[in-house]
């Protein structure tokens, strides 16, 4: 049972690592997204000849912010598909557990405790999170 706690301990600081980084990701591609909007997009109108060389002239350096953004993007992608397959690989041993021991136990407590500690939008992707983990286990 102690070998399962650690296990567990693990998966949380991992799930929580995993949060903080999409969280900060996240909040990157926000700032700049209204960066973009309010900078360029909402600053110009392109039916003004004044304002159709300031877009011509202002392209690269907006360009170059959704380049960026695009990269926050992706690095989002990656650890989601990250959390994806761990997630998998964790399945995965809980199905051969379940092969291999008649009793069932559940990590739900201890998910529950640390969705309690969280902020309310750490709550709502932890639960999420859960979730789909019961979804993906059967567990009403």
């Amino acid at each position: 049972m102690l070998n399962n706690e650690c296990n567990i301990e693990q998966a949380i600081i991992t799930l929580s690592d995993e949060i903080v980084e999409i969280q900060d990701n996240v909040e990157k591609v926000c700032l700049l997204t209204q960066t973009l909007a309010d900078e360029y997009f909402g600053k110009f109108n392109e039916k003004k000849e004044e304002d159709k060389l300031c877009i011509w002239w202002e392209f690269p350096r907006y360009a170059t912010y959704a380049g960026i953004i695009r990269d926050y993007i992706y690095k989002v992608k990656d650890t989601i598909d990250k959390l994806s397959e761990i997630e998998d690989k964790a399945y995965e041993r809980r199905k051969i557990e379940r092969m291999n021991n008649s009793e069932e136990t559940f990590v739900l407590p201890e998910l529950s405790e640390m969705i309690k500690e969280q902020s309310k939008e750490n709550q709502e992707m932890l639960l999420a999170l859960a979730k789909g983990l019961m979804k993906n286990q059967n567990i009403d």
